[in-house]
């Protein structure tokens, strides 16, 4: 990009210059190689410990890890969404306008960042409260819509906060249902919007509170399904949840490992059978 934008200016050529289509592709291949970075530092810290064996070995001096342990401490696991939102930033100071891709693409690099966590959560939450800032202030032509909030949705699955990562999802999930009824486009939550709030509880330590909602969606599903044979048609169908809405409460009642939760795992099981045969 660095290069692209010299020689717009040393030759005069604007053609040259990086547009909406040239960022985004850079975005595209920082969001592809974020969850790479890992086993690329791994393969970098190596080498330097074995530079600093081969240099000991030289002096005849015992080798040390010093370098490649400072080196791995000082790595910013954001690094990869930092740059995102970096050239994202330069998109905008530029005049170019970021489309709903390029938000998806800093998105996309928050949920791939594998040692991110509670921070790469709380970077996708605010990558989406600014893009809804910027589109309010007419800077951008696209609102976020489904697809970026179940984007920060998944981030905040992956925190490992408990408590927090399921309310924050429960927060988001609401806010979409105000915009969707305040007549935004494309912002209706929809299957994969729940699964990832579901998921957000259940392996965050409130299965409970996963089976809740899950039950909650079942009976909003099964309500709907007896107005319709009435001849009463819902205006807006329910989200029906799927075998992944199922599967991910059983599954974590199965690894409580409990008396309790090996219940709990068998009901919801049932429960499916029941409602699918439905």
């Amino acid at each position: 990009l660095d290069r692209m934008e010299r020689l717009a200016d040393e030759l005069d050529m604007p053609s040259v210059r990086p547009n909406q289509r040239t960022y985004n592709v850079a975005l595209s291949v920082i969001a592809n190689s974020a969850s790479s970075v890992p086993s690329s530092l791994d393969e970098y810290y190596e080498s330097i410990s074995n530079k600093t064996e081969e240099a000991a070995a030289m002096k005849g001096e015992n080798a040390t890890s010093t370098t490649a342990s400072s080196a791995r401490r000082a790595f910013n696991p954001l690094h990869p969404g930092r740059a995102a939102e970096s050239i994202l930033s330069r998109m905008l100071s530029s005049g170019l306008r970021p489309n709903a891709y390029t938000f998806a693409s800093v998105l996309n690099t928050y949920q791939r960042i594998p040692n991110g966590k509670l921070d790469a959560a709380m970077a996708a939450d605010a990558v989406i409260r600014g893009m809804e800032s910027l589109h309010l202030h007419g800077r951008i032509d696209d609102a976020p819509d489904v697809f970026h909030y179940t984007m920060a949705c998944a981030c905040w699955s992956r925190s490992g906060e408990a408590g927090v990562a399921g309310e924050r999802c429960s927060e988001i999930l609401r806010h979409m249902m105000e915009r969707d009824a305040a007549g935004h486009d494309r912002v209706r939550p929809n299957i994969r919007t729940f699964n990832a709030v579901i998921d957000s509880h259940a392996y965050n330590g409130r299965v409970g509170d996963a089976e809740d909602m899950l039950m909650s969606m079942v009976d909003s599903y099964e309500s709907s399904a007896a107005r319709s044979m009435d001849g009463i048609e819902d205006e807006e169908l329910p989200v029906r949840p799927d075998s992944f809405s199922f599967n991910t409460v059983i599954q974590q009642w199965a690894r409580t490992r409990t008396p309790e939760g090996g219940r709990r795992a068998e009901a919801v099981l049932n429960r499916m059978l029941r409602f699918m045969n439905d």
